[in-house]
């Protein structure tokens, strides 16, 4: 079970040449994952992704089942403007159908990193 707060927040960065707002989003904690190492336990970690930028990651709990990350990022997105040549393109707009991904792993030192789940909303 991953527990996954979204807060939605428009804010004009002024500082920018773009106009942009941001999508926030905090991932809180995660219960009775699958053991994944040779302890009973696993090393989680999420990877947070929303299409066209940079993906995130929440730092790795070491040897646990129950993690709490308690971690926020923020993702920075363009206003949506007309599709000409002085702005973004509509499509970066925070209200259109693109997904934010969440994919949970389970940390390796040696080899893949063990794939745990994922969520898309």
């Amino acid at each position: 079970e991953l527990h996954l707060t979204v807060r939605k927040e428009v804010k004009p960065l002024e500082q920018l040449a773009i106009k942009k707002r941001s999508l926030t989003l905090a991932v809180h904690s995660a219960r009775g994952l699958m053991a994944m190492d040779r302890g009973g336990t696993s090393d989680p970690f999420v990877v947070v992704s929303f299409p066209g930028l940079k993906h995130r990651k929440t730092a790795v709990q070491y040897k646990t089942l129950n993690p709490t990350w308690n971690e926020t990022f923020v993702f920075e997105l363009p206003f949506p403007t007309s599709n000409d040549k002085d702005g973004p393109p509509v499509e970066w707009g925070i209200d259109d159908e693109r997904e934010v991904c969440l994919e949970l792993y389970d940390y390796d030192i040696v080899g893949s990193n063990d794939f745990l789940g994922r969520a898309a909303f």
